[in-house]
């Protein structure tokens, strides 16, 4: 059967103002049911009906429109279909770009906040050192050459330093004796509760969240029995509180050659040149907690060197790791040696006699047969 162009019209008015309508309610968040409810949505979609009803109807009520008119009212509609979706496509982008601005300033606030909060910190952060005392030490001139490296750093670090010196079982009584006349309100002697007979032993505490959590202070300063501090340093240890580890860079056979060397102001050497060991060492405690609890050290093997560990892992968690050039000013060892370092771990005799003019403390590393002066001071 063939339609009349009437009512063609009024099929192609159905056809259009039913998905024109559902499109508009989709556009707003409106379902099926919310097209009777929300009018002023269907604005297009009326326009076109209210332009069919006011121009095109005689007094019989048939339609009578042209091919011209349909044509130009269709081309109407679709022109504000097309100018509807795309604005509101428009308005959906600038709304997101908003929103990715707005967390993007939120971001650098809250880096902007952090930054700020560690600087300030690193002017009134509690402060600690420790040394672990595994095993008596027997020979008397020995024990005076460890009291004397003690006595340096507590003389050295002053009242604003906690100093923790931890025992063993089996160190317990030669510790509490030994350090009798080193009481001091800023000194402590605690246990650790367990033996430490081998280095892999030291090396599981030092990667134990439970040892860490005993630290009185934020920045802790690890030092051993074959370290210095130097008093004439052009620096001090609290120039280089804002780092979450700096070590003595390594003095390994593999760090060495001209290759190397020539490269030592190069930030792209990578991770195997920064500082470093951790035998005279400045570290953050919540960061080395916050380390061991991302990175257990059982799931990577009891084995590696606690510093090693700690040096590899914080740059993954965007802590901060001295690298080189800064370490050497911190400490140094055998191959690294900066004769102005702050300290020193691990001097052989020559290098001891190179520093000695710039720090005078390097003799206690001497082996302690070659101090006999010290018994003096037992």
């Amino acid at each position: 059967m063939a339609l009349s162009t009437a009512q063609l019209s009024v099929v192609l008015i159905c056809i259009t103002m039913i998905p024109l309508g559902l499109l508009v309610a989709s556009l707003n968040g409106y379902g099926y049911e919310g097209l009777t409810q929300r009018k002023p949505q269907l604005q297009v979609a009326n326009g076109f009906s209210q332009h069919v009803t006011h121009t095109s109807t005689n007094n019989e009520g048939q339609f009578q429109l042209s091919e011209e008119l349909i044509e130009r009212v269709a081309k109407q509609v679709a022109e504000k279909v097309a100018r509807n979706v795309a604005n509101e496509v428009v308005h959906q982008a600038m709304k997101g770009v908003e929103q990715t601005m707005s967390l993007h300033s939120k971001a650098n606030t809250l880096q902007q906040q952090g930054s700020s909060t560690i600087r300030e910190n690193t002017t009134s952060v509690s402060k600690s050192a420790f040394i672990v005392l595994g095993k008596p030490i027997e020979a008397l001139v020995e024990q005076a050459r460890v009291k004397a490296i003690i006595k340096l750093f507590i003389d050295y670090l002053g009242p604003t330093w906690i100093i923790q010196i931890f025992y063993t079982p089996i160190s317990k009584d030669f510790t509490l004796r030994f350090m009798k006349d080193l009481q001091s309100p800023t000194v402590l002697c605690e246990p650790i509760g367990k033996n430490l007979p081998t280095r892999r032993h030291y090396t599981a505490l030092l990667k134990s969240p439970e040892f860490w959590r005993q630290m009185r202070g934020e920045k802790v300063l690890s030092f051993q029995t074959d370290t210095v501090i130097c008093k004439k340093a052009p620096r001090k240890v609290d120039d280089f509180l804002e780092w979450d580890y700096i070590g003595a860079p390594w003095s390994g056979n593999h760090l060495r050659g001209p290759g190397i060397e020539r490269s030592l102001t190069d930030s792209t050497i990578g991770h195997c040149l920064l500082g470093g060991n951790g035998g005279l060492s400045i570290r953050t405690k919540s960061v080395i907690l916050r380390t061991l609890e991302a990175f257990p050290p059982d799931e990577f093997g009891p084995m590696g060197p606690e510093d090693g560990f700690y040096v590899k892992w914080l740059p993954l968690l965007g802590f901060k790791v001295a690298p080189f050039g800064v370490a050497t000013q911190w400490a140094s060892e055998l191959w690294w040696l900066n004769k102005h370092s702050v300290g020193f771990h691990q001097l052989n005799e020559v290098s001891i006699q190179k520093v000695m003019h710039t720090c005078p403390e390097a003799r206690l590393l001497l082996p302690a047969a070659r101090q006999p002066e010290l018994l003096s001071h037992t």
